[in-house]
C-alpha cells in the first residue's frame, strides 16, 4: 500500500465567509504531503465562494487535485457531504465545516492507521475554542474511548460514541454503504455512525490527531445558536424520523427495551415541541425531556 495514501478533505461551507481561510490554511499546511482538496459550498448567500476561489490562487500545486462544488440551491448538509464525496478519488475521506481547524500533524500522526488494510474509521481528538486558538481546551473523547466491538456497538445505540469533525472514514466502505442520507436533511452524522455501526465497523481512536472545533455565536454548537438550530421544524423533524425509524428498531432488535422505553419518551417529547404549541407549552416540554434524560442515565446501568 501507498506510504501516503491519498486523503481528501470535503470542505463544508454555508455562509462561511467569517472562518473559511483559517480552515483552509490549516489544510494547506497539513504535514502529510497526499491531499486533495474538494470545498462543497451549499448555497452561501455571503461571499464563501470567492474567498475561496480567490485563496486557491497560487496554492493549487500544494493539492494532488482541487475540486470547488458551488450548489445553485441550498439542498441540506447531508446532500452537500454526498456532493464532495461523489467527486472525492482520495482512499481517505475527512469532511470538515468551514470554521473549524485541523493541527498540522492531524494526519501524520494517526498515519499507521491510515496504513492498516483493516481500517475503515478513524477518530481524533476534539479541542474547542472561542476566539483564540492557543487558548483551546480537550473536549472529546471525555471518556475511555473503547477497544470491542461489541462495546462500541453498545454505546454507539445508546447514546452515540463518535464525534463528527474527528472523523476521517475509507472512501470505498462509504460509498459501499450509499453515503448519507438525503431524507435527514440536517442531521448526516448520527444516522452514517449506525450504518457504519450496524455494518460492524471498528471505531479506531487516534490519540493527538487533534481538530480544532470552534465554538462562537453562529456555530450549531454554541448554546444560543444551538436552541435557534433545533428550534427548526427540519432539524426536529430529521431528529425524530431517525429515532423512530432507525434508532428504536435498532435498539429492539439488540434487546434494549429500557432504552427503547425511554427513547420513546424522549421522542414524545419532540414531537410536541415540533407540533408548534404555545411558548409555554414547549418549555414544559423541554423540561419534561430534561427530566427522561435524566432519569435515563440514572436508573439504566450502561456497562461500556
Amino acid at each position: 500500500m501507498n506510504e501516503n495514501s491519498c486523503i481528501s478533505i470535503v470542505v463544508l461551507t454555508y455562509n462561511s465567509e467569517k472562518f473559511v481561510e483559517e480552515t483552509l490554511d490549516s489544510i494547506y499546511d497539513q504535514s502529510y504531503p497526499n491531499i486533495e482538496l474538494i470545498v462543497a459550498d451549499d448555497c452561501s448567500s455571503d461571499r464563501s465562494v470567492e474567498l475561496v476561489q480567490k485563496w486557491i490562487g497560487g496554492k493549487k500545486e500544494r493539492f494532488v487535485n482541487f475540486r470547488l462544488i458551488a450548489s445553485p440551491k441550498n439542498t441540506g448538509t447531508s446532500a452537500n457531504c454526498n456532493r464532495g464525496l461523489h467527486v472525492a478519488a482520495g482512499e481517505w475521506v475527512k469532511f470538515i465545516a468551514g470554521d473549524d481547524v485541523l493541527h498540522t500533524d492531524f494526519f501524520t500522526r494517526m498515519s499507521p492507521l491510515l496504513r492498516n488494510e483493516k481500517v475503515n474509521v478513524i477518530a481524533g481528538e476534539v479541542h474547542t475554542f472561542e476566539n483564540d486558538i492557543s487558548e483551546a481546551q480537550f473536549n472529546w473523547p471525555d471518556f475511555d474511548f473503547p477497544t470491542d466491538l461489541s462495546v462500541q456497538r453498545r454505546r454507539q445505540l445508546v447514546k452515540g460514541l463518535l464525534l463528527a469533525p474527528s472523523v476521517v472514514i475509507r472512501k470505498s466502505k462509504i460509498s459501499e454503504l450509499k453515503g448519507f442520507d438525503e431524507k435527514f436533511k440536517l442531521l448526516e452524522d448520527d444516522p452514517m455512525w449506525f450504518k457504519l455501526t450496524l455494518d460492524h465497523n471498528l471505531f479506531y481512536f487516534a490519540q493527538d490527531s487533534i481538530v480544532y472545533y470552534r465554538q462562537h455565536s453562529e456555530s450549531v454548537n454554541s448554546i444560543a445558536a444551538r436552541e435557534i438550530y433545533y428550534r427548526k421544524p427540519i432539524f426536529l423533524n430529521d431528529l425524530i424520523n431517525f429515532g423512530y425509524g432507525i434508532r428504536v428498531p435498532a435498539l429492539a432488535k439488540e434487546g434494549l427495551w429500557a432504552h427503547v422505553i425511554f427513547l420513546y419518551l424522549g421522542l414524545l417529547c419532540e414531537n410536541l415541541i415540533y407540533k408548534n404549541g404555545s411558548k409555554l407549552d414547549n418549555i414544559l416540554n423541554r423540561i419534561l425531556k430534561k427530566f427522561v434524560l435524566l432519569f435515563h442515565r440514572i436508573y439504566v446501568n450502561l456497562p461500556y
